[in-house]
């Protein structure tokens, strides 16, 4: 599976350089089933400056409606120093799909079975946000099993905003079955 090698160039939470492709861009990802991670494995999401745009494009689709969220002017006189960005939009960038794991998984991925999240510190409009997911549980099963990420957001202070952890149902390989990276 091959497609356009465009790559982004970041700097991790530890001021290392990542590198990263965008949700709708695969190059030469290998399929991946349960049994071919291992612990510690960690997958860099892009980078995301959280707008206005974005805030009022959550809000439309959400139907959020309190001021906490959308209106500068209530949330400074309530002490506030800007537009409080929702949680669940916070969580959002988290996906899973906007790192080179959605591909891997492409052929084994049965589903997301679980999510649960902390929100550490408020995030306002105008943070950028940095999110990783690590692997930090691999529970087999006979023919699935459970691979669990950790999700942690920084934002660009180097603060923790947000931590939490998916858990996905893939398939393993079918040990009567070629491996799928070899031609």
């Amino acid at each position: 599976m091959s497609m356009p090698a465009a790559r982004m160039e970041t700097f991790n939470m530890d001021g290392h350089a990542a590198s990263f492709r965008l949700s709708h861009e695969r190059t030469d990802i290998h399929a991946r089933y349960f049994d071919d991670f291992q612990l510690g494995e960690r997958f860099i999401l892009p980078p995301i400056a959280l707008t206005r745009s974005l805030i009022d494009s959550f809000r439309a689709i959400s139907g959020e409606t309190h001021p906490l969220h959308h209106d500068p002017v209530w949330c400074r006189e309530n002490g506030h120093p800007g537009v409080l960005v929702h949680g669940f939009q916070v969580l959002a960038v988290t996906t899973a799909g906007a790192s080179p794991f959605h591909a891997m998984v492409e052929n084994s991925l049965l589903g997301l079975v679980e999510q649960s999240s902390r929100f550490i510190r408020p995030v306002y409009a105008g943070d950028t946000l940095h999110p990783v997911l690590q692997i930090v549980e691999l529970t087999p099963n006979t023919s699935t099993g459970i691979l669990v990420l950790r999700s942690t957001v920084h934002n660009q202070r180097r603060e923790l905003v947000l931590e939490g952890s998916q858990r996905y149902l893939l398939r393993m390989r079918d040990r009567l079955q070629p491996d799928d990276n070899q031609a």
